[in-house]
C-alpha cells in the first residue's frame, strides 16, 4: 500500500480552493462591491505579494511585452470608451486573470510541482467552462421552449463576456 502524501494533498486542495475563489468570486462584479469578498481578496493578494517580497519578485516572463501591450491597448480603449467607469471594472477583472496567469507561471518556475498546479488549473478551468456551457445550453433550451424555433435568429452572449472571453482564452 502506497503512503499518502498529505503535504501534496494539502497543497493541491489549497490551490484548488484559492483558484476557485479568485476565478469564481473575486474576479466577478460581485467581488468588486461585496465587502467580505474584498477583504478576503485583499488578504490573498497580500499573501501572494508577501511571498513575492520574501522570495523575490518574478523573473521575466516570455509573454511580458505582449501582455504589457495588451494591457496598454485595454487602458487606452477603456479611457476612450462610451462608459469608462464600466470599462474600468472590466479592465480590473481582466487584470486579475492576467496576474493569476503570471503568478502561476512564476510559482512553477520557483519549484511548485508542475503537475500540482496544472491539475488545479484544469479542475477549476473545467468548472468555469462547464458553467459557461451550461448557461449557454440553458439559454438555448429557454429559447427553443419560448419560440419553438430550432435555430435562434439572435446570438447567445455569455454573462460577463469580456471577462469570460479573456479567462477562457487564458485557460486554453
Amino acid at each position: 500500500m502506497e503512503k499518502i502524501n498529505w503535504r501534496y494533498l494539502l497543497q493541491q486542495s489549497s490551490l484548488i480552493l484559492i483558484l476557485s475563489y479568485l476565478l469564481l468570486f473575486a474576479s466577478t462584479h460581485n467581488g468588486l462591491v461585496n465587502e467580505t469578498v474584498l477583504i478576503i481578496s485583499a488578504c490573498l493578494f497580500a499573501v501572494v505579494g508577501g511571498y513575492w517580497l520574501v522570495v523575490g519578485f518574478p523573473r521575466r516572463h516570455p509573454l511580458e511585452w505582449p501582455l504589457v501591450a495588451f494591457i496598454g491597448v485595454l487602458v487606452i480603449t477603456t479611457l476612450t470608451s462610451i462608459d469608462p467607469r464600466r470599462s474600468l471594472s472590466e479592465l480590473w477583472l481582466i487584470g486579475i486573470s492576467i496576474l493569476l496567469f503570471l503568478a502561476i507561471g512564476d510559482f512553477i518556475r520557483r519549484g511548485l510541482p508542475e503537475d500540482l498546479v496544472l491539475k488545479a488549473v484544469f479542475i477549476v478551468g473545467t468548472m468555469i467552462m462547464a458553467f459557461a456551457w451550461l448557461e449557454g445550453i440553458r439559454w438555448y433550451v429557454n429559447w427553443f421552449r419560448t419560440t419553438g424555433v430550432l435555430l435562434p435568429g439572435i446570438n447567445y452572449r455569455l454573462p460577463l463576456p469580456n471577462f469570460f472571453g479573456v479567462l477562457l482564452i487564458l485557460l486554453l
